[in-house]
């Protein structure tokens, strides 16, 4: 969403590539990597972190790689990804890269995307593009779909949403 948002306002200005799957090009001025390893410097990179909130990163997560998985593998996961997303956004705040709450980018896009858009461009923002941009996305918050999934536990959620305040305020 992030990106398509992006690629209509820049249009052809923009070249994206997404470092998983295949290799970055000079050419490239807009990159998506998910940093699995914590072992991404991109230094002299313009760049941007977006962060999910944990509940809704680590049950994405689980569903689209174990999608049989037992309740568990799931304890064991929930609890291991926990981990590494709070690894993740310590990194990540300790290199000073900006970071947007994917959250607030979907519950008010307009400032969001303003604040991104200068971020990655250093240009003044055409607030009817983006504005544009936006609608044609459709952009809007996300039900809490995550909060049906089968193996939630209270313990996680409560330890997610610790996690959560503890990284993602402030």
């Amino acid at each position: 969403m992030v990106v398509r948002v992006l690629q209509s306002y820049f249009g052809d200005r923009m070249k994206y590539s997404e470092r998983y799957k295949r290799p970055v090009r000079p050419e490239h001025n807009v990159v998506k990597t998910h940093d699995f390893k914590l072992n991404e410097s991109w230094k002299g990179h313009n760049k941007i972190v977006l962060i999910r909130h944990p509940e809704e990163s680590i049950v994405s997560f689980w569903k689209l790689f174990f999608p049989k998985g037992n309740e568990d593998d799931w304890k064991r996961f929930s609890l291991e990804k926990l981990r590494y997303w709070e690894g993740f956004v310590k990194k990540w705040k300790m290199s000073k890269a900006p970071i947007f709450i994917y959250r607030r980018i979907l519950s008010y896009p307009i400032p969001s995307f303003a604040s991104i858009v200068e971020t990655i461009s250093r240009e003044r923002v055409n607030m009817e593009k983006l504005r544009e941009a936006i609608k044609k996305e459709a952009i809007r918050p996300l039900p809490n779909a995550h909060r049906g999934f089968e193996f939630m536990t209270d313990v996680f959620r409560m330890k997610a949403e610790e996690a959560a305040l503890k990284y993602l305020n402030g």
